[in-house]
């Protein structure tokens, strides 16, 4: 069997989704199984990433590199930390 492509690929074959075409198709498979709602590219790997280390599966979550995040992107996310 070859090795999957990327990391993304890899975690979503990891997560029974059919293999995607690349990465974004991969984050769109994995954010489905995963029961993430259909937002940005961005916010799926975050939400993703989060629900994963929530879960403990830290080995998995480190699949998915962290996006590169501008300062207006952090400021709108500090509202996550209140909505809990």
């Amino acid at each position: 069997m070859k090795s999957a492509a990327t990391p993304l690929i890899r975690l979503a074959l990891i997560l029974g989704c059919k293999k995607p075409i690349d990465d974004d198709d991969a984050i769109q498979r994995i954010s489905s199984v995963l029961g993430i709602k259909k937002v940005s590219v961005n916010e799926s790997r975050m939400a993703a990433r989060r629900l994963l280390q929530a879960r403990g599966e830290t080995d998995l979550a480190e699949l998915i590199a962290p996006p590169t995040l501008s300062v207006d992107d952090y400021i709108s996310n500090m509202g996550e930390l209140f909505s809990r």
